[in-house]
C-alpha cells in the first residue's frame, strides 16, 4: 500500500542478545501506563489504542515523562487518513498522524466511551467522535497539550527484530486478524483454533 512504502522497515541485529525472558512491566516499573489495561468499549479503535498507549509508554522509557495521552485525540482527529474510526483504522498511517501532527493527553481529551463492554458482544457499536480540538477543561489549551513521535516505522514481522524492538524500545503496536473465537480466549499466547 501507500502508506507502508512511506514508513521505513527497520531489523535488529542477529547478534544482539536478547533475555529468555523480559516483562516491560519491571524493566520499566517507573512508568504507570506500561501493563495499563484499557477498555475501547463499543469502538473498533484497537488500531488508535495500540499507538497512544504504546507511544505513552516510550514518553516515559525514553524521556521520563510519565504520561497518559489521549487516545480520543488520535480516533476523533486522524480522518480518513487512518480509516474508518470506530470502525477500524490503519496503525501505520496512525504513526506517521502521531509523528506529524501529535496527540494531547488523556486528560486534555478524554476517551469518549467511559461505559465499556463485556466480550463476547460489544453491540451497537459507537459512532466515531468528533474531532474538537479543545481541552475539556479551561486550564490547558490544546495545541500546547500536543505530544510528538519521533519516528514512524515498521519492525520486521520476525521474532527476533520484534522482541529486540520491544527489549531496546518499548512496547510496540502489533496487528493481526481477530477470529470469532478470540472474543473466548483466556490466557497464554492465543491460538486461531475455529471461526
Amino acid at each position: 500500500s501507500v502508506v507502508a512504502a512511506e514508513v521505513p522497515v527497520i531489523s535488529h541485529p542477529k547478534s544482539l542478545k536478547l533475555p529468555v525472558n523480559f516483562d516491560a512491566r519491571t524493566a520499566w516499573s517507573q512508568c504507570s501506563t506500561i501493563g495499563r489495561i484499557l477498555d475501547q468499549g463499543h469502538c473498533g479503535s484497537c488500531w488508535a489504542f495500540g499507538a497512544v498507549e504504546s507511544l505513552s509508554d516510550r514518553f516515559c522509557i525514553h524521556f521520563d515523562v510519565n504520561i497518559s495521552l489521549s487516545v480520543n485525540d488520535l480516533l476523533a482527529c486522524c480522518g480518513f487518513l487512518c480509516g474508518s474510526g470506530c470502525n477500524g483504522g490503519y496503525p501505520l498511517s496512525a504513526w506517521r498522524y502521531l509523528s506529524n501532527h501529535g496527540v494531547v493527553t488523556e486528560e486534555c481529551d478524554p476517551y469518549f466511551d467511559q461505559t465499556g463492554c463485556s466480550h463476547p458482544g460489544c453491540e451497537p457499536a459507537y459512532r466515531t467522535p468528533k474531532c474538537v480540538k479543545k481541552c475539556v477543561s479551561g486550564n490547558q489549551l490544546w495545541k500546547k497539550s500536543k505530544h510528538y513521535s519521533v519516528s514512524a516505522y515498521k519492525v520486521k514481522s520476525n521474532p527476533h527484530d520484534i522482541m529486540a524492538e520491544v527489549y531496546k524500545n518499548g512496547p510496540v503496536e502489533v496487528a493481526f486478524t481477530v477470529y470469532e473465537d478470540f472474543a473466548h480466549y483466556k490466557s497464554g499466547v492465543y491460538k486461531h483454533v475455529t471461526g
